[in-house]
């Protein structure tokens, strides 16, 4: 799991995917860092991750405020799936490891 992943899609909120929104995910154990670039505007949220089976992961960001995401992970093939919520607003991403 460990690797770069460039984002494919984003999704905040209810609203459907971001469109024009780029970006990628890094997970260094136990550092996660997402890069989200969407109308103009980057979003960095950093902080560390723990795993739970079967498929839960928790990431306790310290940027953009300190808070965490609670979801879930999916690994298949070379695409990443992390979906959670983060402050109140549920956060989805899905993106292919960079080789």
């Amino acid at each position: 799991m460990p690797g770069t992943y460039d984002l494919k899609s984003v999704c905040s909120g209810v609203k459907p995917d971001q469109t024009g929104a780029s970006g990628s995910v890094t997970l260094t154990p136990p550092n996660f860092t997402a890069s989200i670039t969407s109308q103009g505007a980057t979003t960095t949220y950093n902080g560390t991750y723990t795993l739970t089976a079967p498929d839960g992961i928790t990431v306790d960001l310290t940027s953009p405020f300190l808070t965490q995401l609670v979801g879930t992970y999916r690994l298949r093939n070379d695409s990443l799936a992390v979906s959670g919520t983060v402050a109140g607003q549920r956060l989805s991403l899905v993106g292919t490891r960079v080789p």
